[in-house]
């Protein structure tokens, strides 16, 4: 087994932020990679200026240093305080620090305020219904480097478990952002289709307004309630075509934020950009198509077993329940793909296109061709609901049929 290697030396801190102390001590801290953006595998503190100090090594190998003076006692970096990084630098990517067996001596950190962690910081805050702010729901923010929000995330989002509490981003540079902040419910760091969001500033879709990283920049505010709730459309560009014979039409991608009422044919053109489908009713996954697993869940949403939170994305009118007309909404989307759904409206649409749909009073039926993955969900104790899938053929009968004055409806699949 590897035997722990120390590091020692001596740091001075020239600035101007404050004296040394407990209160405001100096940390030396080692990170396992050039970026500092993981946690670091040693630290050590010192609370008088000038001072020795001894860190602790893991094991002998490449590491990389980071000093600073903590001026809020937090033992982490913030945005705006002085720091240096092994070897003089102020900018990533950190060179390495090589601890052989018998460690390092004579180690020397001088710095004053020349270079400040930069990055972007401010608060968060959610002012709307869906729940409470907690350790298991949080707010969350992430930085992108397109104003379309398309990719991944430049940064991990950094989260507060109190509304109205701080957030930072340490971007170690002092480039151009733009940032996305939700109320993550279902508490699994993603963003999801019935989940609050806001895009900055006070939007509900791309472009966001850029947001320049910097020790300065420590009072971007975000203040949203429910009104987004849908997916983000990323704008995306037409493709050019790659021969010289021109096009007779081109179509372009619809927004998925207002849903589409009819579907009109149109002439077939010579090319084309294919919009991706985006997520729509009963899409708990929001991965753009609704399974037999999906609509299954929807009905144990509308039975009462489950309870909306389980799959928001089925709450079309955010009314807290699951209608008949809202699983039929459902049901369309996944025999013919989705259509995406926005920011909610008072009431369902009930001309949305589903082909021999029939309403009479409490019952409605809907026939259309659908193949349905084995499944079956016995009855649970206390009704003698029951919701059956079973493998089917082409041709099959889907029946909704919902008592609108009373306290139950049932989905029924069957030859």
């Amino acid at each position: 087994m590897a035997r722990a290697q120390s590091v020692t030396g001596t740091t001075r801190y020239l600035g101007t932020h404050g004296l040394v102390s407990a209160t405001r001590p100096i940390v030396i801290a080692l990170y396992s990679n050039d970026t500092l953006l993981h946690a670091a595998v040693a630290t050590t503190m010192v609370s008088s200026n000038p001072s020795g100090f001894t860190l602790t090594a893991p094991t002998p190998g490449i590491y990389y240093l980071l000093c600073w003076l903590d001026t809020k006692a937090n033992g982490a970096p913030d945005v705006g305080e002085p720091f240096t990084i092994y070897a003089n630098r102020t900018t990533l990517p950190a060179d390495p620090l090589t601890i052989p067996e018998d460690g390092v001596k004579g180690l020397t950190l001088s710095f004053d305020d020349s270079a400040l962690v930069p990055g972007i910081a401010g608060t968060l805050t959610y002012t709307g219904k869906l729940g409470v702010v907690s350790s298991t729901s949080r707010l969350l923010v992430e930085a992108f480097t397109s104003a379309t929000l398309s990719g991944k995330a430049e940064f991990v989002a950094d989260h507060t478990r109190t509304n109205g509490g701080a957030f930072q981003i340490l971007t170690w540079d002092t480039r151009t952002y733009y940032l996305l902040a939700w109320f993550d419910l279902n508490g699994d760091l993603k963003r999801e289709v019935g989940e609050p969001y806001e895009v900055f500033a006070q939007r509900g879709e791309p472009p966001a307004n850029p947001v320049v990283a910097g020790p300065s920049q420590t009072a971007i505010a975000f203040n949203f309630d429910d009104t987004f709730m849908g997916s983000i459309t990323t704008p995306t560009a037409t493709p050019s075509p790659t021969h010289t014979t021109t096009p007779t039409r081109t179509l372009s991608p619809t927004r998925v934020f207002t849903p589409t009422q009819t579907r009109t044919p149109t002439e077939t053109p010579t090319w084309t950009s294919t919009p991706t489908p985006g997520p729509c009713v009963g899409d708990c996954d929001a991965n753009g198509r609704v399974s037999v697993d999906e609509l299954v869940r929807g009905v144990d949403i509308a039975l009462g077993p489950e309870a909306v939170s389980a799959c928001a994305a089925f709450d079309y009118n955010h009314d807290g329940r699951v209608s008949v007309d809202e699983l039929v909404l459902a049901v369309d989307a996944g025999l013919h793909g989705c259509v995406p759904w926005g920011r909610g409206t008072s009431s369902i649409h009930r001309d949305t296109p589903v082909a021999a749909a029939y309403r009479h009073r409490h019952r409605l039926i809907v026939r259309r061709t659908w193949n349905v993955a084995q499944r079956n969900r016995s009855g649970r104790s206390g009704s003698d609901d029951e919701v059956t899938g079973e493998q089917q053929a082409i041709g099959d009968e889907i029946r909704v049929v919902g008592a609108e004055n009373a306290e139950t409806q049932d989905l029924r699949v069957r030859r």
